[in-house]
């Protein structure tokens, strides 16, 4: 049977008391879900800002190819306008082009996973852009680029404000954590403190 001596140790207990379980319910339940919609913001925001770098990129490599497509149409096109009547027609319609600063390009669009599909800009000086709650305006260029700058700019504080929240959020889980393992360790007979 039990001798004298093992029935003066008593087994640790258990038990966990009521405010390891809170803890434990505010870490699942509050904490973690917060860090989780922290982390997914500032996944969002971080993924606009790269899509409106790669929209300024997508504006300055149109921007080259009409340049470069004015420039190849108005030489190839010369020659023409000292020959005969008719060229002179297709030479005042390019020069008309490049001091509108109307250019026609073919660009190649992506549906996603890699699907593009042949596009034709008709007008690319002039833009559409989304400056949110549903507006939009045409805008030039340049103008549309200066907007991008610093939209990109207002998304990756935005980003950075989200790491820090993350950052801190975190912070409390590990604090919290280590609490609970403290409590449950000093209640289970570990600790003398």
């Amino acid at each position: 049977m039990l001798s004298a001596q093992d029935s003066m140790q008593e087994p640790p207990r258990l038990d966990a008391p009521a405010g390891v379980l809170y803890l434990d319910q505010f870490i699942e339940s509050v904490l973690k879900v917060a860090l989780q919609e922290e982390l997914r913001q500032r996944d969002l925001f971080s993924s606009l800002a790269s899509q409106c770098a790669q929209l300024r990129r997508l504006f300055h490599e149109m921007r080259g190819l009409s340049r470069e497509q004015s420039f190849i149409n108005a030489s190839s096109s010369s020659p023409a306008t000292n020959d005969s009547g008719a060229g002179k027609d297709i030479n005042t319609h390019v020069n008309r082009t490049i001091i509108s600063g109307r250019f026609r390009s073919k660009i190649l669009v992506n549906f996603g996973n890699h699907f593009y599909t042949a596009a034709v800009v008709k007008d690319a000086s002039r833009v559409r852009v989304n400056i949110g709650c549903g507006v939009i305006l045409e805008m030039s260029v340049e103008a549309a680029e200066t907007f991008l700058k610093k939209k990109e700019k207002l998304l990756r504080e935005a980003a950075m404000r989200k790491t820090k929240e993350v950052l801190r959020l975190s912070y409390r889980v590990r604090v919290v954590s280590e609490a609970v393992a403290r409590i449950t360790k000093k209640n289970i007979g570990l600790l003398q403190n």
